[in-house]
């Protein structure tokens, strides 16, 4: 079974952090993942998730989106997709045998009509490093080339990775909690005026709702060590303490 990476969009990544979901779609990624194939997830040049494949539901606008089921997520420790590889991959539609970045290209082909023809060789890059001629990546941002940039572009579809470096990447994300694994507590506080208990809590879950851990802070703390209260805002550590506020 063939092995990919896919990323996703910045302003979907901060809302995909906030939650605990069981699957994530991106958008008309259907296709060239076949169902039970692993995929890294990729945000932020970041990889943030071991995830696999499902069968698409058909609820995107088009019916074409990839379904992923998290694996492992790393979403606050994640790994670096530098010398993340990927093969059979060309820019810009570009066929070579060998590598077709924005202003390089392989065999004699120019990609994108700049730059020079390396004559048998792959163009050197960083991030990402591509063969072959299949289409995948989009042009430029799709490959990160000498002096930086993203390993792989936004929406530009799941790219086929090579094995040894999936594992590595994939072993990096460490193992989902099991045994021993700490207990939390988590509260959420609003000041509500209403004329009954019941409607104090109709208006508490409208409020969550409504406001989500976008506006309300969540409050969390090891079980049994209230003291060791954080208060989390946009998934981030967040302090809720005017007087210190003032001080600083």
């Amino acid at each position: 079974m063939a092995v990919w990476a896919v990323t996703i969009p910045a302003e979907q990544w901060a809302t995909e952090r906030l939650f605990h979901n069981e699957t994530v779609t991106v958008a008309g990624a259907v296709g060239r993942v076949a169902p039970d194939e692993q995929v890294l997830l990729v945000a932020d040049d970041h990889v943030v998730a071991l995830t696999r494949a499902t069968k698409t539901d058909g609820a995107g606008v088009h019916g074409d989106d990839l379904v992923l089921t998290y694996v492992r997520r790393a979403f606050d420790d994640p790994v670096p997709a530098d010398g993340l590889t990927a093969s059979g991959v060309a820019a810009s539609g570009v066929a070579a045998s060998g590598v077709a970045a924005s202003g390089v290209a392989a065999s004699g082909v120019a990609a994108s009509g700049r730059g020079p023809v390396l004559d048998g060789e792959p163009a050197p890059v960083t991030g990402l490093t591509a063969t072959g001629g299949e289409p995948g990546l989009a042009d430029g941002s799709a490959l990160a080339a000498a002096g930086g940039g993203p390993v792989l572009a936004a929406g530009g579809g799941p790219v086929e990775v090579e094995p040894q470096v999936f594992r590595r990447l994939a072993a990096a994300l460490g193992a989902e909690p099991g045994p021993g694994t700490p207990t939390w507590l988590v509260s959420l506080a609003l000041p509500i005026e209403a004329a009954t208990p019941a409607d104090a809590v109709r208006q508490f879950w409208t409020h969550v709702v409504e406001l989500g851990p976008r506006e309300l802070p969540a409050y969390v703390w090891p079980s049994g060590d209230e003291l060791a209260m954080q208060a989390f805002v946009l998934g981030e550590e967040a302090n809720q303490d005017p007087e210190e506020d003032d001080e600083d």
